[in-house]
């Protein structure tokens, strides 16, 4: 969650040590990493941890995805609707 944290204050680079594996990762769940990278501006690697969280399952914090605001700047990618119609929410 610290990483996240140091995202949305700007301080990319204490947010990508905390993130990168063997570097301090904080034992960030996959929702909250994936905000720490959408506020980075790593939409990809967002992306990337939270359609791993959906096919395992591992759906937790992300079914509040849609309107929780760490996850805005995903919303006009393309893959924003897919992700959530592979969580079986409404795309609109």
């Amino acid at each position: 969650m610290l990483a996240r944290v140091y995202a949305r204050m700007g301080k990319r680079s204490e947010a990508k040590r905390l993130l990168l594996p063997g570097l301090g990762n904080d034992g960030t769940v996959p929702d909250f990493a994936a905000a720490a990278y959408a506020a980075l501006g790593d939409t990809d690697e967002a992306f990337r941890l939270l359609f791993t969280t959906v096919e395992k399952h591992e759906n937790g914090n992300v079914i509040f995805i849609k309107s929780d605001p760490h996850f805005a700047i995903l919303h006009a990618d393309p893959r924003w609707k897919d992700l959530l119609h592979r969580m079986n929410l409404p795309t609109e």
